[in-house]
């Protein structure tokens, strides 16, 4: 047999070439170990900016009663779901294994480390889980995307705060990593991976029904509109997709109620965790409390907020950016390297989140995580446009350099808010 060679598609059309398949198959494979060794030097940047002096800030009221519940679990092997308040189980038995680590076990003996390491590892592990997305983004938007990521002052500061939003973020991309996955090869395996998200979802705050909220607006509208394109035609519903359905809320129920039962001892708990939302209803939009705020609380604390000591803070280059890649995705979907119905589906998903968490009027900041965390992988392909939208080099350089210093000033703001003025 010949062996295969590149073909020219055309002449006069420089690199333009057709590679036969294991060519291009091992081209893909070295972008894949590519992008990989970029989003681990990223995971490097990222605990740089999170680990140095994670002791040093004293434990928030709302960190202190969450170490305290899991304090009790350490203690007496006992959880009881409260449906008033502390929200879902997984911090507390995620925190387990670094308490024995730590302290064998024993609240007494453990440090604020022993709280604050599990956050972060879940606030890293955002940017691990962009490998499974990066043939929906594009290489240059999965790597961009990691940046904004490793440097948000918002991602830092929280993923060193002992609450349950960092894993809920977590939880969330996974969801949407795993349906993504699922898009494109459908079968059970990723199917139970979107089940097994969902169930943790749950089991670790209430607002999880808002991200499925959001995640049903988008592939409703998505699915419309590929239904109005005159070129496609609709296809079945397969049997198969509903076992797939099947084994995705087995897999979602059997991990909700494994931790509300705290592992079968406790029979009440996946009741409490459906009455709960009577309460956190009524707190939702409850008139006049200490926690209300007015609909542009979290846009005005991501785009400019000036305490009365210290400096300016703000990620406007964040929301410039994940603007243009949202755009982009509706607009000039050509201008993409990554699969225009994930980004569509991705900006509808952000802007859903963003309108409900700014409509609530109670609001504390670490509930922005969970909206501002799809704007960052849109700001990744806002980038990739910006950056590879011209066709001149020397332009294409100068923009990744003024882009490459906008991420250094996050950095820096990052340190800043983690260091000097953690308690502001």
């Amino acid at each position: 047999m010949d062996r295969p060679v590149l073909a020219p598609v055309g002449a006069g059309r420089g690199r333009d070439f057709r590679e036969c398949p294991v060519d291009r198959w091992r081209w893909r494979d070295r972008q894949t170990w590519a992008t990989g060794l970029a989003l681990l030097g990223l995971v490097a940047l990222a605990l740089a900016l999170r680990l140095p002096g994670i002791e040093r800030r004293p434990m928030h009221n709302d960190e202190a009663n969450q170490a305290y519940k899991a304090g009790l679990l350490m203690d007496t092997g006992r959880y009881r779901y409260d449906p008033f308040e502390h929200h879902g189980p997984t911090l507390y038995y995620l925190t387990l294994p670094e308490a024995w680590l730590q302290a064998r076990g024993h609240f007494a003996d453990t440090e604020i480390l022993t709280y604050r390491i599990v956050p972060l590892i879940f606030g890293v592990l955002l940017i691990v889980l962009l490998v499974a997305v990066r043939d929906a983004l594009g290489t240059v938007a999965t790597v961009a995307a990691g940046v904004w990521i490793a440097v948000s002052p918002a991602m830092v500061y929280f993923s060193r705060f002992y609450i349950q939003e960092m894993l809920l973020v977590c939880f969330s991309f996974g969801l949407l990593a795993a349906l993504w996955r699922y898009h494109r090869a459908p079968g059970y395996g990723w199917a139970v991976v979107a089940g097994l998200c969902a169930g943790l979802m749950h089991a670790t705050k209430e607002t999880c029904i808002l991200a499925w909220g959001a995640m049903a607006v988008a592939a409703a509208v998505e699915g419309y509109r590929q239904r109005r394109r005159p070129e496609r035609t609709a296809a079945p519903w397969e049997r198969e997709r509903l076992y797939h359905l099947g084994a995705a809320a087995a897999a979602a129920m059997i991990v909700s109620v494994t931790f509300f039962t705290s592992f079968f001892t406790h029979w009440r708990g996946p009741l409490d965790s459906v009455l709960t939302y009577t309460t956190y209803l009524n707190r939702g939009v409850a008139p006049d409390t200490t926690h209300n705020h007015p609909f542009w609380f979290y846009l005005r604390i991501l785009t400019y907020a000036k305490p009365a000591r210290g400096p300016a803070w703000g990620e406007d280059i964040i929301l410039v950016l994940g603007a243009v890649g949202a755009l982009a995705a509706w607009i000039r979907p050509r201008s993409l390297q990554g699969s225009p119905v994930a980004l569509r589906c991705l900006s509808l998903y952000a802007v859903v989140l963003t309108l409900v968490y700014s409509a609530i009027p109670y609001k504390t900041p670490w509930c922005l995580l969970s909206f501002w965390h799809p704007w960052l992988i849109l700001a990744g392909a806002g980038t990739q446009v910006v950056v590879l939208g011209s066709r001149r080099v020397w332009l294409r350089a100068l923009l990744a350099l003024l882009l490459a210093a906008g991420a250094a000033n996050l950095a820096r703001r990052a340190l800043l808010a983690s260091g000097r003025y953690a308690a502001n």
